[in-house]
């Protein structure tokens, strides 16, 4: 199996690789829609009525205006459909493959952290990691794990201080310019696969 090849250059020197998890390491295959119609019957009780079109966009204004407490009371709902979304999965294996070959690497000073921040909930991205064969990364930082999501850079940040690795050590995999924006944010390199 090959890398992708922009890759392999991209790592050269980095102490911390951190991947966005749905569209980087694997599609997860959601209802979406499913998922936006429960989120806005849950978000209800709160007196907020959203399509939740874009999706965290909408649940950070939910959180703006009725507080990080209602957010979470809607994580439950999340976890509902993403959990059969790893189950069907399509991995990206140009992008498995290097996580694969560099866990098989062992530790040591040439070889970088591996780590995700995902929009996702920290124990989908746990599980479909698992799912994709790979061993538990080092880091992971789910959207339940911090407050301000994509584009804000706080995941980003938390996972580089959990490695205790800097912004010019770390590069962050994305697919989407709400990845970009975050590694801009936190000063982290960025490459779009």
């Amino acid at each position: 199996m090959a890398i992708y090849p922009p890759l392999l250059q991209a790592v050269a020197g980095k102490s911390l690789v951190v991947f966005d998890y749905d569209g980087t390491l694997a599609e997860l295959d959601v209802d979406w829609e499913g998922m936006r119609r429960d989120l806005r019957e849950q978000a209800l009780q709160f007196g907020f009525d959203s399509p939740f079109r874009p999706l965290w966009s909408e649940i950070a204004r939910l959180r703006d205006e009725r507080g990080i407490e209602a957010v979470r009371v809607l994580f439950p709902v999340v976890r509902r459909y993403e959990q059969p979304g790893v189950k069907r999965q399509l991995p990206r294996p140009e992008i498995v493959e290097y996580a694969r070959r560099t866990q098989q690497r062992g530790s040591g000073p040439d070889r970088p952290t591996l780590a995700v921040f995902s929009a996702n909930l920290h124990a989908t991205v746990v599980e479909g990691v698992s799912a994709l064969g790979l061993d538990p990364f080092g880091v992971v930082v789910g959207a339940d794990d911090v407050d301000r999501w994509k584009p804000e850079a706080d995941g980003l940040q938390l996972a580089m201080r959990l490695a205790g690795a800097g912004p010019s050590e770390t590069l962050f995999l994305g697919d989407s310019p709400g990845d970009r924006e975050a590694a801009q944010a936190a000063g982290a390199h960025f490459l779009s696969v």
